[in-house]
Formats: structure tokens, C-alpha cells, sequence
């Protein structure tokens, strides 16, 4: 039994992007970048409740709505949402631990020379 969109928890990028309501190329190139995903199985998964908190933003700024006149060919400014702040050189992803165990440990197994 599959659940519907709106009762998971985790969904992968096809279903966050059918759950949004939106395109492929907006969600890589606008909303992707504001979310935290995790490697699951082969599966990038994403927080359901962290698209909706993103989507509350992007509505609250006022997004993209285009030319509201018939025949008008003005489109309104793209507003810039806030990216996560993040110290330099730190990374927004919350897996770096286990980045930083899983690199030290390749390191460790490097023969000496290469």
C-alpha cells in the first residue's frame, strides 16, 4: 500500500516535485538548493515538512506570477529567497561526520606514494 503524497514523510525528488506542484528545472534550480536531502538507498529523499516551510517562504515573498494584463509581456522581478547560513567553508549538508569518517578512512587506506 502506497500513501499518498501528503501523508509521507520523505519523498524522493519526483515526488517532492509532484507534491509542490511545480516543474523539474524549477525545483533543481530554485527550491533544490534551500533544502537539506539524505542518501537513501539509491534515492535522494527529502523532508516533507521542509518543502512545506520552504513553500511557505517562496509564497510569502511573493513568487513569479507573470502578467497578470492580457496581452502584457512584463514579468515581474524574481525575488531572492535566503539561502541557509553557513560558516566558511561548512557545509549545509548534515551528513558531514559521517563525510569526514568516511574520507579519513580512505585516507588511512591509501598506500603511501599515490
Amino acid at each position: 500500500m502506497t500513501l499518498p503524497l501528503n501523508e509521507r514523510r520523505g519523498l524522493n525528488r519526483q515526488d517532492a516535485i509532484d507534491y509542490l506542484g511545480i516543474k523539474g528545472t524549477y525545483f533543481d534550480k530554485e527550491i533544490r538548493p534551500l533544502l537539506r536531502a539524505r542518501k537513501m538507498g539509491t534515492s535522494m529523499v527529502f523532508d516533507r515538512l521542509e518543502l512545506d516551510s520552504v513553500f511557505e517562504q517562496i509564497m510569502l515573498v511573493g513568487g513569479d506570477v507573470g502578467p497578470t494584463v492580457k496581452g502584457a509581456t512584463q514579468w515581474p522581478k524574481p525575488q531572492v529567497l535566503p539561502k541557509p547560513k553557513t560558516a566558511a567553508g561548512e557545509s549545509i549538508r548534515p551528513t558531514k561526520e559521517l563525510d569526514f569518517k568516511d574520507v579519513l578512512r580512505r585516507i588511512k587506506q591509501r598506500k603511501i606514494g599515490c
